[in-house]
């Protein structure tokens, strides 16, 4: 599971960053223990949360491109699946 991916990684002492991505609402244990093993940014599976990782794949310079949804998507689902 993410978790213990996390904390696998940061255990044997990489310093780089971890986006996890959930379907499990803040406040929840779940998301909660998620976090603490070492992330630097947690979002949600839904839209938001894809938005979420693009503007952090920018902001952490992990890409040297990274755009948003194509022209005349309005979610990532339809972008992905073409609409349905």
């Amino acid at each position: 599971n993410g978790e213990g991916a996390t904390r696998a990684l940061r255990n044997a002492g990489y310093r780089g960053v971890i986006i996890g991505i959930t379907g499990d609402p803040v406040g929840c244990p779940e998301r909660e223990d998620f976090e603490a093993a070492g992330l630097n940014q947690c979002v949600d599976k839904d839209d938001n949360g894809i938005n979420a990782i693009v503007a952090a794949i920018r902001r952490f310079g992990l890409a040297a491109s990274c755009h948003s949804l194509p022209a005349g998507a309005s979610s990532f689902s339809q972008a992905v699946v073409g609409g349905r």
